[in-house]
C-alpha cells in the first residue's frame, strides 16, 4: 500500500494533478479488496479520506508492532546465508518502521541484524569495525565469516577440508553478493 501511495503521489506531482484530478485518478486505480472501500465513499470524499481508508484497513501501519516484534525474534536459521539474513532483517525493518530512514533505524536495523547472526564473537568483531548502518554490517560479516571459515575457525561444525572448503566458498559468495547490494 506504501509504495502505491508513494508511485501515486509521485506521478500527481509529475503531472501537476489538482485533487479532483488526484481523486478521480486514485479511485480509478483501486481494484479488488482495496476497491472496495469505494463503496464507502460520498461525493464529497477527499483523497486524504480515500488514502486513509485502505490505511486503515489493509496497511502495515496497524500491524507494524507485528513486524517489530519479528524483528526482535529473527535469528539466523542454519544453513541460511547472510545475505538471506540481511534481506529479511532490511524487509522486516521496512515494515516495522514504515516511511524514510534515518541514523536512528540504521543503527536499529544493524543492531537487529547483528543479534540474528547468534554469534556473539562475530557481533563484537563486527561492532569493533563500527559499522553504520546494515549494508556496512553485512559486507563486515561476510568477509569476517569468510576469513573465518578459510582458516578453519567454525566453532567445530566443519572440521573436514571439504566443509570448511565449502563454507569458505560460500562465504566469498556472500561477499561478492554484498558488494552488490552495497554499490
Amino acid at each position: 500500500m506504501e509504495t502505491f501511495l508513494a508511485r501515486f503521489g509521485n506521478c500527481a506531482r509529475y503531472f501537476g494533478w489538482t485533487n479532483e484530478d488526484k481523486l478521480f485518478q486514485l479511485c480509478g486505480s483501486l481494484s479488488g479488496p482495496v476497491g472496495q472501500i469505494l463503496w464507502d465513499l460520498s461525493e464529497s470524499t477527499t483523497v486524504e479520506e480515500v488514502v486513509k481508508l485502505p490505511r486503515n484497513r489493509f496497511a502495515v501501519i496497524n500491524q507494524a508492532e507485528r513486524f517489530r516484534a519479528e524483528l526482535r525474534q529473527r535469528r539466523r536459521q542454519p544453513n541460511e546465508s547472510l545475505q538471506e539474513l540481511y534481506r529479511s532483517v532490511g524487509r522486516l525493518m521496512a515494515l516495522a518502521y514504515p516511511g524514510p530512514s534515518s541514523d536512528l533505524s540504521n543503527i536499529v536495523a544493524r543492531d537487529a541484524f547483528l543479534d540474528a547472526l547468534c554469534d556473539h564473537s562475530l557481533r563484537i568483531r563486527i561492532l569493533e569495525k563500527e559499522p553504520e548502518n546494515l549494508e556496512e554490517a553485512l559486507k563486515l560479516a561476510c568477509k569476517l565469516e569468510a576469513y573465518d571459515n578459510s582458516a578453519g575457525v567454525d566453532g567445530g561444525a566443519n572440521t573436514s577440508k571439504t566443509g570448511r572448503a565449502k563454507e569458505a566458498a560460500k562465504s566469498v559468495s556472500c561477499w561478492e553478493e554484498s558488494q552488490d547490494v552495497c554499490m
